[in-house]
């Protein structure tokens, strides 16, 4: 497994709907969207879980899916 580069802090300034939409989907890439429509992404290449995971660490868990649309 390659090393990963830190998630950039701009990533990491609010919580966005898809970061929302990632968290409550589990962060499992099988059921992601976003992979479905973007041919270039595939979940090898996927740092979702990655800002997820420091989203969590920085402001908590988002409160409801809905507030974010």
């Amino acid at each position: 497994m390659g090393i990963l580069t830190p998630i950039p802090q701009e990533c990491l300034r609010r919580w966005t709907a898809l970061a929302v939409n990632c968290y409550f989907n589990g962060c499992k890439c099988s059921n992601c969207h976003i992979l479905d429509n973007c041919e270039s992404i595939t979940p090898a290449k996927c740092r979702m879980k990655s800002v997820v995971l420091g989203l969590v660490k920085k402001f908590g868990k988002p409160e409801n899916e809905s507030k974010y649309y």
